[in-house]
């Protein structure tokens, strides 16, 4: 359905009803000139495999960290006091490295809209939820927000690259 609208009796052009259904899952390329051909071709060849070894560079990177900063932590460390002193420097240091990869997968500007929550009262937490985890957009969205704690499932914990077991 690229540009045409159906009905009963058969299919019309966009441009004879000037409209078109838009479908945010389904992104149609056009290439109208050899240039444009030419620079898709070139840049595919060269930016794509420089970006995948820059993203996978980092990525490894962050995670050696994080096991550095999680050496010597057990379970009831993690849940009863944050992190702090070079822990807390470590997990800023690991952070800038993951906002790095969002730059490297190409989103350089991304606009957070409205402002954070302040709690009136010490028992109230600000709290984001970002559902139903279909894209990987919404790694993006953490990483832009600052890293906040995420919540997950405890078998999340023995996957590698995102568990705690780091070797």
């Amino acid at each position: 359905m690229n540009g045409k609208m159906y009905s009963e009796t058969g299919a019309f052009s966009s441009d004879d009803m000037r409209a078109e259904i838009l479908n945010p899952f389904v992104h149609k390329l056009e290439l109208d000139n050899a240039y444009d051909k030419i620079k898709t071709a070139i840049f595919t060849v060269i930016l794509l495999p420089f970006r995948v070894i820059v993203i996978c560079y980092l990525i490894v990177t962050a995670w050696f960290l994080a096991c550095i900063g999680l050496y010597g932590l057990n379970e009831e460390d993690l849940r009863k006091k944050p992190m702090t002193g070079w822990r807390s420097k470590l997990r800023f240091s690991i952070l800038s490295l993951m906002k790095l990869v969002v730059v490297a997968a190409g989103f350089h500007r991304v606009r957070v809209k409205g402002r954070v929550h302040v709690p009136s009262d010490s028992r109230e937490a600000p709290v984001i939820v970002i559902a139903p985890h279909s894209t990987f957009f919404d790694a993006i969205a953490i990483v832009v927000l600052g890293a906040p704690s995420v919540v997950a499932k405890a078998d999340t914990a023995r996957l590698p690259f995102i568990g705690r077991r780091c070797l």
